[in-house]
């Protein structure tokens, strides 16, 4: 860790020792050359704020160190999360273990384990990492659209298709909750995280739909429920097809016709109002 500047170079100020020398003092901190400035200029008093600067340099060097460090930490768990990424796509997760993800990572398991318990926990920090860019989006979306929760939903939608289809890591997580996520007993803890991911992803569609009723972009009898189930459909049906088959159609021009095609008939088609008993 970097050390603040010692006491006795101010002294050696106030003392004229070195004064030459002072002059030319070449530092890369702003703070530091603007108390030099003072002296070279205003020499009086400075002795007396010395301890005041000591104290307040080295809290500066220290939060600047501590940030570092955490800014570091950062970089090694999202280095991690990536390796985990590509190894889970390559092998799938019941064949990988935490041994492949260290290497492909570079790091120790030791390094490994400092970030993340096991497996489980890796697929959950990767899982919350992509719920956290669309949340992201939606919540863009969402301030742009002065609040409207219907056009901002159908924003949100032709977006994930366009970072699913763009963009490497989500492409790739889908993959491997899609065709590699296998359903497994060693799998069973990744698979209930999986669901409850999905679960929270049901929940938001449901909210979104309750809020657009409440805003009249859709009939108040529409059945939640059922339209939930439709909408989650549609759009797994769509990923599932385009993974196992992507040469059979072209995911950029067919996502934003099936989503005007699903959102239009949550407007309107009959099927999906409530039904009397």
């Amino acid at each position: 860790m970097n050390q603040p500047p010692a006491r006795p170079f101010f002294r050696a100020m106030q003392a004229n020792e070195n004064y030459e020398c002072v002059q030319h003092i070449d530092t890369s901190i702003t703070f530091q050359r603007g108390i030099i400035h003072t002296f070279l200029h205003v020499p009086k008093d400075f002795f007396i704020i010395t301890d005041r600067l000591e104290i307040l340099l080295h809290d500066r060097f220290r939060t600047s160190a501590m940030r570092k460090t955490k800014i570091e930490a950062l970089k090694t768990k999202e280095h991690l999360m990536l390796a985990a990424l590509d190894t889970f796509y390559k092998k799938g997760i019941a064949r990988t273990s935490l041994n492949e993800i260290a290497q492909a990572a570079g790091v120790t398991r030791g390094a490994l384990y400092w970030h993340f318990k096991n497996k489980e926990d890796l697929f959950d920090a990767l899982f919350q990492r992509i719920c956290d860019d669309i949340e992201s989006c939606m919540q863009q979306d969402l301030e742009s659209n002065a609040g409207e929760c219907w056009p901002n939903f159908r924003l949100t939608l032709l977006k994930f298709f366009q970072r699913l289809e763009n963009n490497s890591m989500h492409y790739k997580f889908h993959n491997i909750l899609f065709l590699k996520c296998e359903h497994t007993e060693q799998n069973e803890a990744v698979i209930a995280m999986a669901n409850k991911h999905q679960l929270l992803w049901r929940e938001k569609i449901t909210t979104i739909l309750s809020a657009s009723i409440r805003q009249s972009a859709l009939p108040e009898d529409l059945d939640i429920d059922m339209a939930v189930i439709f909408l989650n459909s549609m759009l797994d049906g769509l990923i599932w097809r385009w993974f196992t088959s992507p040469q059979s159609f072209d995911l950029g021009t067919t996502a934003p016709r099936m989503v005007e095609i699903a959102l239009d008939n949550l407007q309107n088609h009959p099927q999906l109002r409530k039904q009397a008993n």
